[in-house]
This record gives C-alpha cells, sequence and structure tokens, in this order.
C-alpha cells in the first residue's frame, strides 16, 4: 500500500472529527455477472443489475439493466440495500462513485460498501470521490489495472464524529449535485424534443414546405430513390457520410493514456484526463465496440480518442450541418447501441 502513504501523512484533525479505516466499520462486497449466453438469465428480468459503466451520476434509482431470479439464484451476485456507496474497480470508470436509491445487485467490476448506522452515505461517497485522481493513479498499467477491493477497504476517512456534523457538512454539495442531476433531466428533454424534430423533418419528410405546411402529408412530390428502396422529396439527394465529413479513430489504449487536461474519449459513458488531444473544435464521437458501441455523442473542444472510438469533423464546404448529422448518426447507429444488431463493433 504504498500508494496510500502517500496521501495519508500524520495530520492534525479538527476537534470532534475522526478517522477510520473503511475495513474497520464498514462491510464490502462485490457482485457477479449472470451467464451471458443464458437468456433465461436477462429476458424479462425485473432484479436491478448494475455494471460499472452506471456510476456516472450521483446516484442511481433507474437501472439500465435487469436480471431474472434465475440469473440471481445461479451466480454469486448479490442485493445490496439502498445507500450502498458503489466504487468502480475496473476499466475507464476506475475510481467513480455512485450511491444506490434502490435495492440492487451489482456485476464484479464493483466494489459496494454497505451502509452503516453512524455515517452518511453521502459523506462517504464524496469523500472517496475526492480521492478519484489517487484512484485513477493506482488503476493506471496494463489495461489500467484493476483497483482491488482490498485498496478500498484500506481507504481512510477522516469526518466529523457525529452523524449531524457530516450531513451539515455535505449539505452544499448535495445542493449541488442535485441540480446537476436537474440540469440533466432538462437537456434530456430538450434532446427529445430536437430528436422529435428531426423525425418529424427528415424521417416522415414532414418538413415545412413554401407555404409553411408538412411537406409529404400536404402532397409534396415524392421520388424513389434505387439507393436507398424507399421514397425521398423531389429534389433530395443521397450522399456518403465520408462526403460530408472527415471520418478518423483514434490510436491509443486505454493503457497508453498519459495523465493531463485533455479528455480522452473510450468507449465507456466518461472521459478520462489525457495530455495530448487529436481533436480541436466541434466533432459528433461514435463508441466503436463494447457494451456502448453506437453510442453517439456531440463533443466540441480539445480531445484525445480510443482506438476504436470514431470522430466525425464537417468538412468546411457544407457549412454548418452538425445538428443534423448528430440525429442522422444517432438515427443510423442507435439500433448497435440498443442491442438491436449482432456483434460488438461498428462497420467502419
Amino acid at each position: 500500500m504504498i500508494g496510500l502513504k502517500k496521501i495519508y501523512k500524520r495530520r492534525n484533525l479538527p476537534n470532534g472529527w475522526k478517522e477510520v479505516r473503511i475495513a474497520d466499520v464498514f462491510k464490502t462486497g462485490s457482485g457477479a455477472t449472470p451467464t451471458a449466453s443464458n437468456p433465461a438469465y436477462y429476458t424479462n428480468g425485473t432484479i436491478p443489475w448494475i455494471n460499472s459503466g452506471e456510476l456516472n451520476s450521483a446516484t442511481i434509482s433507474e437501472p439500465q439493466n435487469f436480471i431474472t431470479q434465475s440469473g440471481y439464484e445461479n451466480s454469486s451476485t448479490k442485493m445490496y440495500p439502498k445507500d450502498t456507496v458503489l466504487v468502480a474497480m475496473y476499466g475507464a470508470t476506475a475510481g467513480k462513485t455512485s450511491i444506490l436509491k434502490i435495492p440492487a445487485c451489482t456485476n464484479q467490476a464493483i466494489c459496494a460498501i454497505l451502509p452503516h448506522k453512524d455515517f452518511s452515505p453521502l459523506f462517504v461517497k464524496y469523500y472517496i470521490e475526492n480521492l478519484y485522481s489517487h484512484l485513477v493513479s493506482l488503476s493506471s498499467g496494463s489495461a489500467r489495472d484493476n483497483i482491488s477491493q482490498d485498496t478500498i477497504k484500506e481507504l481512510k476517512i477522516y469526518c466529523p464524529s457525529t452523524l449531524e456534523g457530516q450531513m451539515r457538512l455535505i449539505e452544499i454539495l448535495n445542493l449541488i449535485d442535485r441540480k446537476i442531476a436537474l440540469n440533466r433531466e432538462i437537456n434530456r428533454n430538450l434532446e427529445a424534443m430536437a430528436r422529435q424534430l428531426y423525425d418529424y423533418w427528415f424521417v416522415q419528410f414532414d418538413f415545412p414546405d413554401e407555404n409553411g405546411k408538412p411537406y409529404k402529408s400536404s402532397g409534396g412530390k415524392m421520388v424513389w430513390n434505387e439507393k436507398l428502396k424507399r421514397e425521398i422529396p423531389e429534389g433530395w439527394t443521397d450522399v456518403r457520410l465520408d462526403s460530408l465529413t472527415s471520418i478518423f479513430t483514434g490510436k491509443k489504449d486505454v493503457a497508453k493514456v498519459k495523465p493531463g487536461s485533455y479528455k480522452f474519449f473510450s468507449c465507456a459513458p466518461d472521459p478520462i484526463p489525457s495530455n495530448e488531444y487529436i481533436i480541436d473544435g466541434d466533432a459528433i464521437l461514435v463508441s466503436g465496440n463494447g457494451s456502448y458501441t453506437g453510442r453517439v455523442m456531440f463533443y466540441s473542444g480539445k480531445a484525445d480518442l480510443y482506438q476504436r472510438t470514431y470522430g466525425c469533423i464537417v468538412s468546411d464546404k457544407v457549412g454548418n450541418i452538425m445538428p443534423f448529422l448528430y440525429f442522422t448518426m444517432k438515427t443510423l447507429f442507435e439500433p448497435y447501441h440498443s442491442g438491436g444488431k449482432h456483434g460488438s463493433s461498428i462497420p467502419y
């Protein structure tokens, strides 16, 4: 535990504070993954099952995945209670934390710190979150070495001795997290509205005609397109994506990323810091493999990319069509992200 010694120098604590080692006061555990090849373990499942990719928000109340009772009984995953603190141990999300707001089980990539009557789950979460950079440094190496449960159990927490004192200390942070969650919900609603408009105009072809009426529904002329095998509005045509954009991929594996001030986008939900960048400006990013295959996002700024994350930059010759392309690519690649296509990669 040499790495831990670097951050735990002997210190004088404020009056009324205490030092505790996680292993001395908390019960911890990790879960498991039911055999993926057995659909009986997942189809119509009702038991919330959390993977480390979901630890990108302060709390988890709406899980993305569920397993069946058979999947639960035929694996070593465990059910954890509400207010359990979850810490991601593997891969690009290593060090991320979240709090369960519902009973749920997890996969093996998560360390669960069970609630304790003398400690605020929020305080524990924020404290470990504050150690994120340190935990990431422990997980760097070949294929981003995992953070072990033993490493997390050795972490020390300095905190007010009373539960009330802990709650007072993190009250402001909790308010900020709630504001962030609200902003994310607003953004989701705005994107849903924009997506609906895109579908109405460019999929159903009911964009406003010269009289402001919906084109196709108002009798606008449609012509057959042999390539697309469908009718499209008269005067429209089909083009290849690479005729409008420059398409490229990153060159690095996650293990080769050196910490820095730029974002490095892998196929995981959240970027990690990098010391280099290959994007400088507006770009559409697409995850090319893994459980987030087909995930599409817009980014503006300087960033680096994983070797299976694709960047698309609009050519200067075609003008500002980035919003249109963003929703077009979401429409094209969403079937991969939702599991509607077979395989784990997007054709380049």
